[in-house]
């Protein structure tokens, strides 16, 4: 996986948090799973990163099957996304309602809290 694809573990910004999309660890741990969980996080500030994971449910974890598809889905992005294309190629390509219901009230929350669309 080239780096662009997968963020490398690098400081972060005082004042912020690295949010995974695909959370929590223990779901998403292995297999596609994992390499795709490592491709959708972002710096978010510390507050709105706690706040998030108390109000927003976790992604549910998908079938290595489905996992794989939207990897190497993924793999074939010629640009790195920001937070919000992060969010809404998920969306797109979500593989079952209940995970693009997920991903759809994070990308809501966000974008109450950053103030973007």
């Amino acid at each position: 996986m080239s780096r662009r694809k997968q963020r490398q573990a690098r400081k972060v910004a005082k004042g912020y948090d690295r949010h995974h999309i695909l959370f929590y660890r223990k779901e998403w741990d292995s297999g596609y799973r994992a390499k795709l969980r490592r491709c959708f996080v972002y710096e978010i500030p510390i507050d709105i990163h706690q706040e998030l994971h108390q109000v927003v449910d976790a992604v549910p974890a998908l079938d290595n099957d489905d996992a794989r598809e939207l990897w190497i889905r993924f793999q074939s992005e010629s640009e790195e996304l920001s937070l919000f294309e992060g969010l809404a190629w998920l969306m797109r390509y979500s593989p079952s309602a209940e995970f693009s219901i997920a991903i759809m009230a994070q990308y809501g929350f966000l974008r109450n809290k950053l103030g973007r669309s």
